[in-house]
């Protein structure tokens, strides 16, 4: 077994678990202002407006700030016929996001980072989200209280390439320095967290909290089962 030197943790679904997602959070903030729209029209709307922020600026890098999100949502209330309330609902749904989505720490997360910083291993995060590095140490991971145990935090915003885009995962090996059997990488997604970086000679590993999974590879059911796999 090669020595891991670096683990990489995917976030929403291997560290922290949301209670509501974004469309869900449009919707109710909707109702707020006495909007009587369908969930399934506030999630075309919202569908319509990822392809916006795509194509106008994921792809060109810019950083999610207060600007862009105006822009973002001004966009998905125009798919709705909304031309009232923007100011106040956009300032509800930039400022306020995170509390409404209800995340959470997964119980076992905290013993195992602090399993692994005591074993003198590195840590990361590859998060898939619109937001930069340090507005997502700020907004995100430190009111999760996880901020000061990642040494390497990349969002895909600020790289540019979206999970699971094999230039995100040559990135995020390059920036630690180390050789990819080396590296750890753990998500709770086959497709998007464990597939590519077994194909580029990282140790990828699936956290199956259900138990569900069929996939033919390396595989936990918590993450306080990472020492199997670690020297």
């Amino acid at each position: 077994m090669d020595e891991i030197k670096f683990i990489y943790f995917d976030h929403v679904g291997t560290l922290v678990y949301i209670k509501k997602d974004l469309p869900t959070i449009v919707y109710e903030v909707l109702k707020e202002f006495n909007y009587n729209f369908s969930f399934l029209e506030v999630k075309r709307a919202y569908d319509s407006a990822e392809n916006y922020w795509e194509r106008k600026y994921l792809k060109a890098r810019y950083k999610w700030n207060k600007n862009i999100a105006y822009d973002y949502y001004s966009f998905l209330f125009d798919e709705l016929g909304i031309k009232e309330h923007l100011d106040e609902m956009i300032e509800i749904l930039y400022n306020e996001w995170h509390k409404r989505s209800g995340a959470s720490v997964y119980p076992d997360v905290i013993p195992c980072l602090n399993y692994l910083l005591m074993k003198g291993k590195n840590l990361g995060i590859i998060a898939q989200t619109i937001l930069n590095e340090e507005d997502f140490r700020k907004e995100r991971l430190r009111k999760e209280g996880l901020e000061y145990y990642f040494s390497i935090v990349i969002t895909t915003a600020s790289i540019g390439f979206e999970k699971p885009d094999v230039r995100l995962y040559k990135k995020a090996i390059e920036l630690t320095s180390y050789k990819p059997n080396e590296i750890m990488i753990i998500g709770d997604n086959y497709d998007l967290d464990v597939k590519v970086p077994l194909s580029l000679g990282v140790k990828a590993i699936l956290l199956d909290r259900k138990g569900e999974t069929k996939y033919d590879c390396p595989k936990i059911n918590s993450l306080l089962e990472i020492d199997k796999f670690i020297k």
